[in-house]
């Protein structure tokens, strides 16, 4: 039996930095427009409206987070519940929009 390898990392620095590596790749005007998601089309309105408040939370949440001197049990229950709301958009986005998606490239 196969198993199948999950392509999001199960880490939460390392979901935090392709995450960012992600949105940084898509904000980029160029690519963008290039690949479908022009803020006037169902692309990217769908980024700007319910996938990217989403990474926003998770963004915000994962900086309160990551500085161990500064993690208290309430932040860390905010990061994890930004997370669990963020990686079903994010499986969206990646899986739906951009793996099969010709205009995307390699870079």
């Amino acid at each position: 039996m196969t198993t199948k390898k999950d392509w999001l990392p199960a880490n939460r620095e390392a979901l935090y930095e392709k995450a960012v590596h992600v949105s940084d790749y898509i904000q980029n005007g160029n690519n963008r427009d290039r690949m479908g998601f022009a803020a006037t089309s169902p692309q990217g309105e769908w980024f700007d409206n319910v996938h990217q408040p989403k990474f926003d939370d998770f963004h915000q949440a994962f900086h309160n987070w990551k500085d161990p001197a500064r993690r208290t049990k309430i932040i860390t229950a905010k990061v994890n519940n930004a997370q669990k709301v963020f990686i079903p958009s994010f499986r969206q986005l990646y899986s739906g929009l951009l793996r099969d998606n010709p205009l995307v490239t390699d870079a």
